[in-house]
């Protein structure tokens, strides 16, 4: 079975910075346990015109399509989904990611995707292709954490049990497939600004409750040991000899404990590397101390989510979060020389 993966353009009017790490990670688990090479197409790393994406498509060989990215890719998803089927008419198309997740049913209802991963991917994915190597038309009602286009008429869309939450991101999850992207773009675009800047997801979940977020992957943090964090980095600092990680959790300093863990070893195992995380107001202003130790540890910077400066405001988000908290991060920050990044 022949399998592509595409990941689609995004932020046209800025470079391309953050590695597509849900569908590299896939890329990887596919190799490694379903032996099958994926083909890797990187729209929005070359940021290929339109005819050159369909040039593409048409020169590769393919029975499964992987497809995904935010919110923002839902139109380029579709179109891409479009001219898919017009290649391959018997192809199947999943799709996954934000823009999937968010609205499965609009999605399979109007473009010509034919399942949606509404969970994780990584033990979903590989359960999936294993039933479809035997046959793309294969029944799929025991497969979690998906839905698709149902084949009778009164169902259009299927909705299967949910895939539980990873538990040990360690062992059920995989490193990007770093191999098949374009690293040096990446490297060549700094999410923050400094060298040879890579960006990292160390956990998933958030403990809050915010009212405006979209939180996919669910309200408790799981995060990667701190282990296999270095063991990551000290790869990437051998292979494309990395200057900078910008952490893109959601919120990296839930866990003050792994924290500390971490700065400990970066300063033992990698003190030349330089660092930016997420932060949270709450957090930050009841312990001064930890962004002490971060910043000694190379942390360059910490990005908030302030989100307003209207308490009213704060509270009618379920933001957790007050005012005095936001301005004591602040002096904090500005105490250490550390940008406050504010949204």
């Amino acid at each position: 079975m022949d399998v592509l993966i595409i990941n689609p353009p995004i932020r046209l009017d800025d470079k391309p910075r953050h590695i597509p790490h849900g569908l590299a990670i896939l890329a990887n688990i596919i190799r490694s346990k379903l032996d099958i090479m994926p083909a890797f197409l990187d729209v929005n790393a070359h940021r290929y015109s339109e005819g050159e994406v369909e040039k593409a498509i048409e020169s590769i060989d393919f029975d499964v399509v992987l497809i995904g990215g935010l919110v923002p890719t839902y139109g380029r998803i579709i179109k891409l989904a479009r001219f898919i089927r017009f290649v391959n008419p018997d192809a199947r198309i999943i799709a996954g990611g934000s823009a999937a997740m968010s609205m499965p049913r609009v999605l399979l209802e109007n473009s010509e995707i034919d399942i949606i991963c509404t969970d994780e991917g990584e033990i979903t994915v590989v359960e999936l292709l294993r039933r479809l190597d035997k046959g793309l038309n294969a029944p799929l009602d025991d497969i979690s954490g998906i839905c698709y286009k149902g084949k009778n008429g009164n169902d259009k869309v299927v909705f299967n049990q949910p895939q539980p939450l990873i538990q040990n991101l360690d062992e059920q999850s995989a490193l990007p497939a770093y191999d098949l992207l374009p690293m040096e773009i990446y490297l060549s675009n700094p999410v923050v600004g400094v060298g040879r800047d890579v960006d990292f997801i160390s956990s998933r979940g958030c403990p809050y409750h915010c009212t405006f977020c979209y939180q996919p992957w669910g309200r408790r943090f799981r995060s990667h040991s701190v282990d296999f964090m270095t063991d990551v980095l000290m790869f990437l600092k051998k292979k494309y000899n990395i200057d900078f990680v910008s952490f893109q959790d959601d919120e990296f300093m839930v866990n003050k404990e792994r924290v500390r863990e971490f700065c400990e070893k970066r300063n033992r195992l990698l003190p030349d590397l330089l660092w930016s995380c997420t932060g949270r107001a709450s957090i930050v202003a009841h312990d001064e101390q930890i962004v002490k130790l971060m910043k000694n540890s190379g942390c360059v910077l910490i990005g908030y989510g302030f989100e307003s400066g209207s308490q009213r405001m704060l509270d009618s988000m379920n933001k957790r979060q007050t005012i005095a908290e936001m301005e004591r991060t602040v002096e904090i920050s500005r105490k250490y020389r550390l940008p406050a990044i504010a949204r």
